[in-house]
């Protein structure tokens, strides 16, 4: 079961989470990434962020696949924001249960590193030294 989401509302939590109630899933591992201020040293004003949402949602589901590919059995939800957002928003969200804890962790933080990667999200940075497009890096040693 997934549930996939690209939108400009603000993200909730509880909406993250609310299709991953399975009793036979005794872990959930949750991320929230949120615009920061400073980045790089820089004062950070906002971040735009644009996207295709039928690309965004094909890379999404192929992540999810891949994920259960390599973990078995999981749920996993992951939510993406776009248009302005300012520092503390959040702009991303990922949620993944499973039967249990290391299957949900490692699955998570797979999940998120795959989502910085490959989604095709462009975030354009803009702060008190003018603007630029940030890429997506992976920090794991490990992407799917």
């Amino acid at each position: 079961m997934d549930d996939l989401w690209v939108g400009l509302a603000p993200i909730a939590l509880a909406d993250v989470t609310a299709g991953l109630e399975d009793e036979t899933m005794g872990g959930v591992a949750v991320f929230l990434g949120r615009v920061r201020s400073p980045n790089a040293g820089q004062e950070v004003h906002y971040l735009e962020y644009e996207g295709y949402d039928e690309m965004i949602l094909a890379v999404m589901r192929d992540i999810a696949a891949e994920l259960r590919s390599a973990h078995g059995e999981l749920h996993v939800a992951i939510h993406h924001r776009l248009g302005r957002l300012g520092p503390g928003e959040v702009s991303l969200a990922i949620a993944v249960a499973a039967p249990h804890r290391a299957a949900a962790l490692s699955a998570c933080a797979q999940c998120v590193e795959a989502v910085k990667v490959r989604l095709p999200v462009w975030k354009l940075e803009v702060g008190a030294n003018g603007s630029s497009f940030v890429t997506g890096t992976a920090v794991a040693s490990e992407v799917l």
